[in-house]
Formats: structure tokens, sequence, C-alpha cells
């Protein structure tokens, strides 16, 4: 088609090769100051969307062994190359957890980019043992399929974060909470 829309009336499109998807390359390049959009080749390629479920830990950078959970449920929608994860996960049995305290097993290995940080939202933290007007924040590592969990405090002019440790944990620990990342 050179004009018009297309409308389906029943079925779905179908995109029939890995790596296509709806091109949006036609649009005009946004002009808002400090605003760079990504131009290189594919970057307004709408080429992926998932769905599904994963298995959050509440693990060690250093090692992970013998925890039970009660429940441990999480779920992912995939979309280009933006993750979204949400999760919930009740320690029933801490078992080992050594060096850094992380949420272990994303759905996706995130990317390289440095100098990108995911957010989280924590809907439900219990059993942590965190200093007084601490926030727990979570920060996705880079190439990883785990984020780094630190507590974080920031007041006036000065802040300072600090990691967690396998001592932040009990075996009643829970968390809920939600994230988007890029892969």
């Amino acid at each position: 088609l050179s004009a018009g829309d297309v409308k389906l009336n029943t079925g779905n499109l179908v995109i029939g090769t890995g790596g296509k998807g709806i091109d949006f390359s036609a649009q005009t390049v946004s002009a808002l100051t400090g605003v760079t959009p990504d131009t290189s080749a594919g970057a307004e390629v709408l080429d992926h969307y998932e769905h599904g479920t994963w298995n959050p830990i509440i693990g060690g950078s250093g090692g992970t062994s013998g925890q039970g959970y009660n429940p441990q449920v999480g779920v992912y929608t995939k979309v280009g190359n933006l993750v979204t994860v949400s999760w919930y996960c009740s320690l029933t049995t801490k078992g080992t957890i050594t060096t850094t305290l992380q949420l272990q097993g994303l759905p996706f290995q995130s990317n390289s980019t440095s100098s990108v940080h995911a957010a989280v939202a924590l809907a439900r933290v219990e059993a942590w043992t965190l200093d007084a007007g601490h926030i727990l924040c979570l920060h996705i590592n880079n190439n990883s399929t785990a984020g780094t969990f630190t507590q974080y405090e920031g007041t006036g002019s000065s802040n300072s974060a600090t990691v967690l440790t396998t001592s932040n944990v009990n075996n009643d620990t829970s968390l809920m909470g939600t994230t988007t990342y890029r892969v």
C-alpha cells in the first residue's frame, strides 16, 4: 500500500521473518532540546513482543544455595528492547547467600550501557534488616540477569548507598516489586 490504512477483520498480523517488525522510521525525528534519538539502523523497528513467567531468586553474587520460597512467582512483558518484570517471593528458608545481595533469575540479560540504571517500585518489603530512614533499591547490573540490592539515604546535599549482604535478610524475608530494564 502506498496510502491508507490496513484493516484486518479477523486473524493476526504475522511477521514471517525473524528480526522484522513494524517500522516507524518514516516518522519525524524529535526536535526537542536535550533529546537525542537513536538513528542507527533498525532503531525505529518494533520487532519483538513477548510475555511469560520467571522464577525470582533472592541470592548472592558470590553464591546461592538452599533457599526455600512460598510463594515464588514472577511475570514479565518484553516490548522491543524493554523488559518489565514483576515478582513476589517470600523466603521460608534463607539458605546460603554470599557476597552482595541480589535479585537473580531475570528473564533476559540486561544490555551493556553503563549509564542507564533501572528504577524499581517496591510494593512489599518485609523482614529486611535496613538502617532507619533508608530506602531499598535495586540496580540491574550490566550484561546480567541479576540486580544488586542497596539501601540508599539521601538528605540535603549528601547521599550514600550501601550494598546489602546476607545479614540483611532472614528466613521470612518477603519482597514484591516491579522494574523495567533495557536488553
